[in-house]
């Protein structure tokens, strides 16, 4: 497993911490429980409870597979990103 830092997930409308956890889950192959996920959301950006607000600024990590992670940098690759 790789940890990856994205930058950030600005809160939108409708977004909660549990369906942002789901949406990480699904884009990027993390295979943790939502909660631990969340938990890390929780403790990397120093909040005091799980209630997120819209245009917050929020610091995620999601895991990603190995298999996962080379399938996203070779994309990033044919779209000239990584030179």
């Amino acid at each position: 497993m790789t940890e990856i830092v994205v930058p950030y997930h600005v809160v939108k409308e409708g977004d909660s911490l549990g369906a942002i956890c789901w949406r990480l889950k699904d884009e990027y192959g993390d295979r943790r429980d939502w909660r631990e996920i969340a938990d890390g959301i929780i403790r990397d950006n120093n909040k005091k409870s799980s209630y997120v607000y819209i245009g917050e600024r929020l610091n995620v990590r999601p895991q990603v597979p190995e298999k996962k992670m080379k399938s996203r940098l070779e994309k990033a690759d044919g779209l000239g990103m990584h030179e």
